[in-house]
């Protein structure tokens, strides 16, 4: 995106006003993100304790949805599955992606740029927060219907920002009195995305990605693993083969 921007600021060289207005357009383009962000978060500010869960209200920018059309229609199976060393085969069905990520003090931007490289791509987005961090100190959860401010973050992130049809799911691990710490703090917390994929019906024929919010496959990555014929997604095959 960033490079079509700059091609589009370059165009035109002799004509200094017409450069500036391009730049000035691509800029409020990218602009809008955070922009819808803050007027999504500031409709659902509520004194309530229990907030209400908006419906979806995302709008995707016109830059990106220009983007999401060149990048899935401009590109067909074959040509993009060679691109990563696998064939395409038309008799696969296209598999869901589920994505699951541990969340704690991440911002909502973040979110926002996760949200829009995969956006409509993922079946299941399972988050997991604690009250606890790796060093097993006290920690304020951000994501919860708990508190305003928290119920603020809740709402946006479940508010349609990762698709229309993309059902993210946010889950707690709390725990206290206990004296694990690092790693197997982590391993036990991860436990609750592979618990919400079960409850979201994952298959065998399904995807799992697992990783933090700030960690993201590339858009036509994603669509290759949902349509090639990768060799670790044909069935008949455990973890030993």
């Amino acid at each position: 995106l960033q490079e079509e921007e700059e091609e589009n600021t370059t165009t035109n060289d002799d004509n200094t006003n017409d450069r500036s207005s391009s730049t000035t357009s691509n800029s409020n383009n990218n602009e809008t993100l955070l922009l819808r962000r803050k007027t999504n978060t500031d409709n659902t500010l509520s004194s309530s304790s229990s907030p209400k869960k908006t419906e979806s209200s995302y709008i995707v920018p016109p830059l990106y949805a220009e983007e999401y059309r060149r990048i899935f229609d401009e590109t067909n199976h074959t040509e993009r599955c060679s691109r990563y060393g696998y064939g395409y085969n038309a008799s696969i069905v296209p598999r869901r992606l589920f994505f699951g990520a541990m969340i704690a003090d991440d911002s909502l931007e973040v979110f926002d740029l996760h949200a829009t490289e995969a956006y409509g791509l993922y079946s299941v987005v399972a988050l997991s927060e604690s009250n606890t961090t790796f060093m097993n100190t006290p920690r304020t959860m951000r994501f919860t219907t708990s508190t305003t401010n928290s119920s603020d973050n809740y709402n946006y992130i479940t508010s349609g920002i990762f698709g229309t049809t993309t059902k993210v799911v946010v889950d707690y691990w709390t725990t206290s009195g206990d004296n694990q710490k690092y790693m197997e703090r982590e391993h036990l917390q991860r436990t609750t995305i592979l618990n919400i994929w079960k409850r979201m019906n994952m298959g065998w024929q399904d995807v799992g990605i697992m990783g933090d919010i700030d960690e993201v496959f590339s858009r036509d990555f994603l669509l290759a693993a949902k349509y090639c014929d990768v060799p670790a997604f044909r069935p008949g095959q455990n973890c030993r083969t």
